[in-house]
């Protein structure tokens, strides 16, 4: 299979499930293309200066991997932004053909990829929502209705509509009658506790206080900020690695001698990191955006062994069996204490890692595609 995939970040943003899904369907033979966001979309986001750096002239494609390809919208300081925006479909166009992609099936991540849909003749349709993109902060109530309109359409002309959470999956189904949970995954491999035991010292961690409660993820508005501070005045270092969102406040962290904000590190340098946590933690700011969800690093805490504290989000799934749900300050901090005190659930915590392994999800992902290849097909 062929498949153009349009998705809702650039692909060199940070390592999520685009990456792992991607990758994976391209080492199965399938060929893949993705898509980064126009750059009028990216600009929306506050992403300007990530969405320029890799830009080139030419067509603006470049191999990720054996197999998956990137496309980026070539943009020229002589052009205007938007001269550079019209251009996209054409540019797209040709990318696609140059690679040979005859008839591809289309894979959408993101609502706003809605005009794209037809830049080529493709032989099938996905949409797989993962995110409630309405429920970002900041967004308009005219800009949510358009976007909620862009998904609508997007999932009604699908063949297979694919959701990553319950709460994405009980919306898509009103729309469509083929829609498929398909979750976030663990790569166990990479966080192997074996793995993590070779890694090299982190300087920045290793002269912390113990004990450390590590969160490795975006700080933007998912986080409750009010429990990483409760919990760091109870002792020991909270430690949070991810870049921080533009115009998130972090005052209130930074004000605490306890909070240390490592900012960004890559994927490869994440077991590295986990090495020197005690405890992991996911404090979600409970809401639309978090119930929607399904987190990525609760499944890669679960896979390091690591015990894990998470607020009680919708989308946790099997991981709800195997860490401590605690809601609000008093009850958090006490679950976070009772994890260093004793844990006995690391063998089941590896388990439903391996059991929820990114290659069964791409074993998933395959079989959605084929079954709208064949509901295509009928048409």
């Amino acid at each position: 299979m062929d498949v153009v995939c349009f998705g809702q970040q650039n692909w060199d943003f940070c390592w999520t499930g685009k990456q792992h899904l991607m990758t994976r369907l391209a080492a199965r033979g399938h060929r893949v293309l993705y898509v980064d966001p126009d750059l009028a979309l990216a600009t929306r986001l506050r992403d300007v200066h990530r969405s320029l750096a890799p830009l080139a002239s030419g067509l603006g494609l470049r191999e990720a991997a054996q197999r998956c390809w990137v496309f980026t919208l070539p943009y020229s300081p002589a052009l205007r932004w938007r001269l550079s925006v019209r251009r996209y479909p054409r540019v797209l166009r040709r990318a696609i053909r140059r690679l040979g992609f005859a008839a591809p099936i289309c894979l959408t991540l993101y609502p706003r990829a809605l005009p794209y849909a037809d830049v080529v003749p493709f032989a099938a349709r996905v949409h797989y929502a993962i995110d409630e993109m309405t429920a970002y902060g900041g967004l308009p109530a005219a800009e949510q209705r358009r976007v909620r309109a862009a998904e609508e359409a997007l999932v009604r002309r699908a063949d297979v509509a694919l959701a990553i959470s319950p709460r994405l999956h009980e919306r898509l189904r009103r729309l469509h009658p083929r829609t498929h949970l398909l979750p976030s995954g663990a790569d166990a491999r990479h966080f192997a506790p074996e793995r993590i035991e070779k890694q090299p010292v982190v300087a920045a961690l290793a002269a912390l206080a113990r004990p450390i409660a590590g969160f490795v993820g975006q700080i933007d508005e998912r986080l409750d900020q009010d429990l990483v501070v409760a919990l760091a005045r109870r002792g020991g270092s909270v430690v949070l690695v991810g870049r921080t969102k533009d115009g998130v406040d972090v005052s209130a962290l930074d004000a605490e001698p306890n909070v240390h904000r490592l900012g960004y590190r890559p994927f490869a340098a994440l077991p590295a990191v986990f090495g020197h946590f005690d405890v992991c933690i996911a404090p979600y700011r409970l809401g639309a955006l978090t119930h929607a969800s399904s987190p990525l690093k609760v499944y890669e805490y679960l896979a390091s062994g690591r015990p894990v504290v998470v607020t009680p989000v919708e989308g946790l799934g099997e991981c709800r069996d195997v860490v401590e749900v605690a809601e609000g300050a008093d009850a958090f901090c006490a679950a976070v204490e009772r994890c260093l005190a004793a844990d006995a659930r690391r063998a089941e915590r590896l388990a439903v890692a391996a059991r929820n392994g990114w290659d069964r999800r791409v074993d998933a992902l395959e079989r959605h595609l084929a079954e709208a290849l064949a509901v295509a097909g009928e048409r």
